[in-house]
């Protein structure tokens, strides 16, 4: 496997933009990463971790990472901040200052090519975007936190007008930029961000 420095600067302003003026924990999960298509069992969760802030998980991320790549995994982080360490469903996320949407090339008949320009038609672009291997991870940055219930309400309705999966479940956890996607385990691809303006 290729090895790449992990750009701890990058996933630190990622995680402090993404989680910014939220009071809560930062949930990691390290899951054995599956082939498109597979189904996911219970064994492949091989930890769970809380971090009260970006700046407490910023010198264990270089460790985590390349953990989880020497066990072909993938490290996974809650969108939303979670209001205390052990809780990960939507009724225990917090208040934050963001939309998502996690969308696959895979289900656009021209591939990444329409993908994209659904993106690129949009009025509201994207703050951040996360290139995921097979996909792209888009997040919109609001100017102050609204409630979990109405940031799922709005990421749901951005992700049908691009077509994107559904995945604006409150709780929902996406790939941590800098991490590995290891669907394709012969051929890992880093979770990289594209843009963060």
């Amino acid at each position: 496997m290729e090895v790449t420095t992990v750009p701890q600067d990058q996933i630190l302003a990622f995680l402090e933009t993404i989680h910014a003026d939220a009071d809560g924990h930062i949930e990691l999960r390290l899951l054995v990463d599956r082939a498109t298509g597979e189904r996911r069992e219970p064994s492949d969760l091989l930890t769970r971790r809380w971090y009260p802030s970006a700046g407490q998980l910023a010198p264990k991320l270089a460790g985590i990472i390349e953990w989880a790549k020497a066990r072909r995994s993938a490290v996974f982080y809650g969108v939303l901040p979670r209001a205390d360490t052990g809780l990960s469903k939507a009724d225990d996320t917090v208040p934050a200052p963001v939309l998502w949407a996690d969308l696959d090339f895979k289900d656009y008949a021209q591939g990444e090519k329409e993908a994209r320009t659904r993106i690129g038609g949009l009025q509201w672009k994207p703050s951040i975007t996360v290139a995921t291997a097979h996909g792209v991870h888009l997040y919109w940055l609001l100017s102050e936190p609204q409630p979990p219930k109405a940031l799922s309400e709005l990421s749901r309705r951005l992700g049908a007008i691009l077509g994107a999966d559904s995945c604006h479940d409150a709780a929902r956890m996406l790939r941590l930029p800098g991490s590995w996607n290891m669907k394709d385990q012969a051929h890992p691809v880093q979770v990289v961000i594209e843009d963060m303006s």
